[in-house]
């Protein structure tokens, strides 16, 4: 009796584990071992970004290049412009003649073109400056309008001893924006070396019109009326030397 009730109790036991469900795994690891190893492995591989986000990365870049190319143009160095000796006849001068180096108030005493606005308001060209200082390129172009009227052998360099010195201010050398003129306007002294006596003061004028204030007309428009003054300089010069 005791062994059957024993038997009965095992097939009930037996019965009731074999209806039960199986427990399913925990975690999403192990729902993806229960559906088989590649399933795991396509998770660990790499995806790559949707067409849309390539794209947006490839414009990002040309936007970038872009603006790399606009601040390359907004620094571009300012263009340089010169001056020109002038063309003179021929001259006798009776003593020898040094030419100093001009002096010039700011922002004359630069390499800025300037500009004079309405009020008396000094600004630049934009994008243009001398190849050099102002006060150098007129001492320069002085002593080349010299040796164009034939009077090499009257100039003496700065270090050596001459009769006369020729010191000159520059007044002007600026566009007029309200009149659209070049304005040049140079004062200059005969100084008798050794004593310093002023033999002879005088100051020369010219201007020119300028057809726009931008470019390359403002710096050609001061070339021609210094132009003009530098052969006046010099035939006085000759003239009271």
């Amino acid at each position: 009796m005791t062994k059957d009730l024993r038997h009965v109790k095992g097939r009930a036991s037996a019965l009731r584990k074999k209806s039960l469900p199986a427990r399913a795994p925990r975690g999403w690891r192990a729902a993806l071992a229960a559906k088989g190893p590649g399933a795991l492995a396509a998770m660990r591989q790499p995806t790559r970004p949707p067409p849309r986000r390539r794209l947006n990365a490839k414009l990002l870049a040309s936007f970038g290049a872009l603006l790399l190319a606009l601040a390359g143009c907004a620094s571009a160095p300012p263009q340089n412009f010169g001056l020109h000796a002038a063309e003179i006849r021929p001259l006798r001068a009776r003593g020898s003649i040094v030419v100093d180096m001009p002096t010039a108030a700011p922002p004359l005493g630069g390499d800025l073109l300037v500009v004079r606005e309405a009020g008396d308001r000094l600004t630049s060209l934009a994008g243009a400056q001398w190849a050099t200082s102002l006060p150098l390129l007129v001492q320069d172009r002085t002593v080349q309008t010299f040796q164009n009227a034939g009077l090499s052998r009257a100039l003496r360099g700065p270090d050596e001893t001459a009769d006369y010195r020729l010191a000159m201010m520059i007044r002007r050398f600026d566009i007029d924006a309200p009149t659209r003129t070049a304005r040049v306007e140079i004062a200059a002294q005969l100084v008798v070396s050794g004593s310093g006596r002023v033999a002879a003061a005088k100051i020369f004028s010219a201007s020119t019109p300028v057809a726009e204030i931008a470019g390359a007309e403002p710096p050609r428009a001061l070339d021609q009326a210094l132009g003009r003054v530098l052969p006046q300089i010099v035939a006085w010069a000759a003239a009271n030397g």
